[in-house]
């Protein structure tokens, strides 16, 4: 018993310091209506017209919910101007929700319920796993706890990865990505030997989602 209290102990000591940017991360959610902001919302505007009308102009979702700003338009539509990776990732989850809360008897969510979901699960979800693996590296890197926890948090709360980060943005994601391709490649112990096939592959891919993202 006291030695699975020291390894538990252990344990939360290691990770106390990412648990701390996660808690930090989760528990806010700006949400300002008035302010409409065009960063976040076209992005929210193009998710929910590919949930809710299966398509990708936004003039169905403007005129439900409103005049929304950074758009492109032609002479026949209107189109979210951003790259649209974080808008694509947001679409399985504004459909497992619509669907969930018409299961309940509920109406389709509305700005306020879906821009909650969104940010949570398509953007603060990936960037704790993101923060998670590179404390990992740091750790490795360095050998040393301190060195992990500092650099963890200083990322984490200490750069725009943390007001970016509980938002529905690309920038965050674009940030992860790229850095997370980076730690593939530089994944192995000595800096001569060459990347693994996978961690090329991977990090080809991170690497595109980044531009994708932002």
């Amino acid at each position: 018993m006291e030695l699975h209290r020291w390894v538990a102990a252990g344990a939360f000591r290691r990770h106390a310091a990412w648990l701390l940017v996660v808690v930090a991360t989760l528990i806010v959610s700006p949400y300002f209506e008035r302010l409409n902001n065009p960063n976040e919302n076209v992005r929210v505007w193009a998710t929910r017209a590919i949930v809710a009308h299966h398509v990708l102009d936004l003039d169905a979702v403007s005129r439900e919910w409103g005049y929304v700003n950074d758009k492109a338009k032609n002479d026949r539509h209107v189109y979210s101007s951003k790259a649209p990776g974080v808008s694509f990732l947001g679409v399985p989850v504004l459909f497992v929700q619509t669907k969930l809360r018409a299961l309940c008897g509920w109406g389709s969510p509305g700005k306020r319920e879906a821009i909650f979901w969104l940010r949570l699960v398509a953007v603060k979800l990936p960037m704790a796993i993101f923060l998670w693996a590179f404390a990992r590296y740091v750790e490795r890197k360095t050998g040393s706890a301190l060195a992990r926890d500092l650099l963890v948090v200083a990322l984490g709360l200490g750069t725009m990865l943390y007001p970016y980060g509980v938002l529905f943005v690309g920038h965050a994601l674009a940030a992860a990505a790229a850095f997370a391709a980076f730690m593939l490649l530089d994944a192995g112990d000595d800096s001569r030997q060459a990347p693994r096939r996978g961690a090329l592959a991977g990090a080809g891919l991170l690497a595109g989602l980044s531009v994708i993202f932002e």
